[in-house]
């Protein structure tokens, strides 16, 4: 996918290319939202239900040796199970929850950071040089280059981690959240290599640091594989989702709402933007409508 731009960018150019990046942002929302709703979530809730029923099977099956005056003890035992697997849901979805608020602090902390440097920086008698403050920093990498560059590294370290969390629970979740992570990458890919080509670099040199950034989904991926062999995937996969809720309902959907506004007559950016909302809806459904057939083997 780092490599994506390469094939597209040359194809859209001029408003083309912009318009183009509404339905590919409104497909990605589309994708991340849907997968962490549909099925990141209800799976942690599965795995706790299955366990519930499993024990709940089993003192049935125990219960039947004994008298009938334990029934009383069972129903109490069967209740404190209930408890307990709600109470496990719940934390889950807190975690979910306090993902969304970290994310959200660390952003807020390192944007208003930036700019409170940025302010004292810069004095009223050099405010005309300080339309252009991309500085070369090193190897002829300016600071909005290194910052994408981090950024875009972050970001697949995050992925690979959502994607190897998903492949641990199961193929059918790996698959689905595979998906939703290609169709968020994409447009995310484009924007990136367009801002590296725009800061000055040539079209080689971007493509080979995309791809270097992109390495990290592999940390991400080993990560998760690490900490799911102490039986932390059904955690990884409540901190997916709201990593997920995050990316597509708070930061995705305010800039894509942000931009159309801006730059197109609000009937083309509505229409382009549900063209691509439906279509990542309807996908992300499809798969868990009809994954029986689809996830037979796995």
């Amino acid at each position: 996918l780092s490599l994506s731009g390469a094939l597209v960018i040359p194809l859209i150019t001029g408003k083309a290319r912009h318009r183009w990046m509404h339905f590919f942002v409104a497909l990605a929302i589309a994708t991340l939202s849907s997968d962490a709703v549909l099925h990141i979530i209800p799976q942690g809730h599965d795995h706790d239900h299955d366990r519930s029923n499993g024990e709940h099977d089993h003192n049935h099956d125990h219960d039947h040796d004994h008298d009938h005056d334990h029934d009383h003890d069972h129903d109490h035992a069967h209740n404190i199970q209930k408890r307990h697997v709600h109470r496990r849901i719940l934390l889950r979805l807190t975690a979910v929850m306090f993902t969304i608020y970290i994310i959200y602090f660390i952003e807020f902390v390192a944007y208003y950071r930036k700019n409170f440097v940025h302010s004292n920086d810069v004095s009223p008698d050099n405010d005309s040089d300080s339309s252009d403050d991309d500085i070369e920093i090193c190897c002829g990498l300016k600071s909005r280059a290194v910052v994408i560059l981090f950024g875009d590294g972050v970001h697949n370290f995050v992925d690979g981690i959502a994607i190897g969390s998903s492949f641990i629970h199961s193929m059918k979740l790996g698959l689905i959240t595979s998906i939703a992570v290609i169709c968020h990458e994409l447009p995310h890919e484009l924007g990136d290599l367009a801002v590296l080509i725009e800061s000055g670099l040539s079209m080689k040199k971007a493509l080979i640091l995309n791809l270097l950034s992109a390495l990290t989904a592999f940390l991400g991926l080993y990560t998760s594989i690490a900490l799911g062999k102490w039986n932390m995937q059904m955690w990884l996969l409540a901190i997916t989702a709201g990593m997920f809720l995050y990316v597509a309902w708070i930061d995705m959907l305010a800039h894509l709402k942000h931009d159309g506004v801006h730059k197109d007559h609000w009937t083309i950016a509505c229409l382009l933007q549900y063209s691509g909302f439906l279509t990542g809806f309807i996908l992300i459904f499809a798969l868990g409508w009809f994954e029986e057939q689809l996830f037979a083997s796995s």
